[in-house]
């Protein structure tokens, strides 16, 4: 299993991974997406 963390705005892609609102982990396995999280930064 791999978990991908992705830096969000809103939904979609930030650009500062430090700075953005929320992240989005991804939790794959066998090529499909098992499970999606959103967390909100708590900086």
């Amino acid at each position: 299993m791999r978990r991908i963390a992705i830096a969000a705005n809103k939904g979609k892609v930030a650009t500062h991974f430090g700075r953005c609102p929320e992240y989005i982990f991804v939790d794959i396995e066998n090529n499909k997406i098992q499970n999606k999280k959103k967390v909100e930064n708590p900086g």
